[in-house]
């Protein structure tokens, strides 16, 4: 994710650094026991920032990991835009980091350039303590190998205005079933309509939006369970019915929206400015925007969580992002085989870093007993127990569309997805243009 955020609390408190080595024993990690190396050993991070100053908070973790096994950790970090680009760079040259952290489609991009090593044996030993299955499995490379660990994430809910909501007579059962994942597109439909006035609407699709989570959660409720493609790092299927359909639904709520749609990058401002009673497409990818930004920043609106409507699948379909760690392959083993160590140290013991301090849900599924202490009675809090309930474990979540060349196919998909709301292409022909174009790309 792209947002960067100021720190909240000023020191982290761990416990102590001998009970690493008791933990990794009695949880059955064998083959990463910690021994003194011979001599100094220095590691390098290239991270992608969740706050201001990430390579200073994430010091006292990884000085952890220095006073157990004496081997030092430096960090750098990168901006997301860059990390990709950077990398690859660095790798062409034979240098770069011993690892990176940072978004899915950027280190598949990575694994596609063939520049991270196997990680087989560490997603092994993460696997019966990873909080959902599809964060491993959906970064399972075409040649069965896995490139990427995953160290944190979080889910996308989106938010409803209640007072606007009341003010256009929507009646407050209704408001409660959008609130526990038990309303329908058919309802959100009618809301569209129910809320519409001159200068006010329910919900706004961001049609020039730069973005690709605006139109992931459609694609998902519509029936396509890996976005635009058929699997992780699999074939588009823009042209596919369920793809369509999202489309041609998208098309029929535009009479809802304001005029020039088509121009509207980002729907935010009209949800502060309480012109948009239903919102949830640029920065509800962290619990504390629940918890900070809209009571501390936004008092004036009545709002509450919102999850999005069923569609034809017949279930909900949750925006489950993940960030991962991938391990440069041009190391030599031995360094290699101990940045394997760092991941798995990271893996076990970051989960209170990570919620302090990136505002996500450790992959680590221990991490949910200190995320629920934490949260526990907040708005955020329930939020969290809704999208565990609403999950089952990972059922009905998703990571967006993971390929070397996703990034591409998004910019793709969102130009002709602006085409269809400016009038100049239908759903059918706008999705038909999308699979010529990403296929060209492909083969290119």
């Amino acid at each position: 994710m792209s947002q960067s955020r100021t720190t909240r609390r000023s020191y982290l408190k761990y416990v102590g650094a001998g009970a690493v080595v008791a933990a990794l024993a009695a949880a059955g990690y064998g083959i990463y026991e910690y021994t003194k190396p011979a001599k100094p050993k220095t590691l390098e991070l290239w991270i992608s920032p969740y706050v201001a100053e990430e390579d200073k908070v994430i010091r006292p973790l990884l000085d952890r990991f220095e006073s157990e096994t004496g081997v030092h950790v430096t960090t750098l970090t990168v901006p997301w835009p860059q990390m990709t680009d950077k990398t690859i760079a660095a790798a062409a040259g034979g240098g770069g980091p011993h690892a990176v952290f940072t978004s899915a489609p950027r280190v598949a991009t990575l694994a596609g350039r063939k520049i991270l090593a196997s990680v087989n044996d560490v997603v092994e030993q993460m696997r019966p303590r990873v909080r959902s299955a599809m964060a491993i499995d959906v970064m399972r490379h075409p040649d069965g190998n896995f490139y990427a660990v995953p160290w944190d994430g979080c889910f996308c809910w989106w938010v409803l205005n209640v007072g606007m909501l009341k003010h256009a007579g929507v009646a407050d059962d209704v408001i409660d079933r959008m609130s526990t994942g038990t309303w329908t597109i058919d309802e959100f439909v009618a809301l569209q309509e129910k809320v519409r006035t001159d200068d006010q609407y329910f919900y706004v699709f961001p049609a020039a939006t730069q973005q690709g989570g605006a139109l992931y959660n459609w694609e998902w409720i519509f029936g396509c369970p890996y976005g635009f493609l058929d699997r992780p790092f699999g074939t588009p299927i823009f042209n596919s019915e369920q793809h369509v359909n999202a489309l041609r639904f998208l098309n029929q709520i535009k009479e809802y929206m304001p005029d020039g749609v088509e121009t509207i990058e980002s729907s935010e401002g009209l949800w502060y400015s309480q012109k948009a009673a239903f919102y949830g497409d640029s920065d509800i990818y962290y619990f504390t925007y629940f918890t900070e930004k809209m009571p501390k920043e936004h008092p004036e609106i009545d709002w509450r969580v919102a999850t999005p409507p069923v569609g034809p699948t017949g279930h909900q379909e949750i925006y489950d992002w993940n960030d991962y760690w991938g391990i440069l392959n041009n190391k030599p083993t031995e360094e290699i085989e101990w940045t394997k160590k760092l991941m798995l140290f990271l893996f076990l013991n970051g989960s209170e870093y990570l919620v302090d301090y990136h505002g996500t849900i450790p992959a680590n599924k221990d991490g949910l007993n200190y995320l629920q202490q934490k949260l526990g009675g907040t708005v955020a809090g329930d939020a969290v127990a809704l999208y565990t309930a609403l999950t089952e474990g990972g059922k009905y979540s998703h990571e967006e569309p993971i390929h070397e060349r996703a990034w591409d196919m998004v910019k793709i998909r969102n130009e002709e997805t602006q085409a269809m709301f400016a009038g100049v292409k239908t759903p059918e022909k706008a999705a038909n243009d999308m699979q010529t174009r990403a296929m060209q790309l492909l083969q290119g």
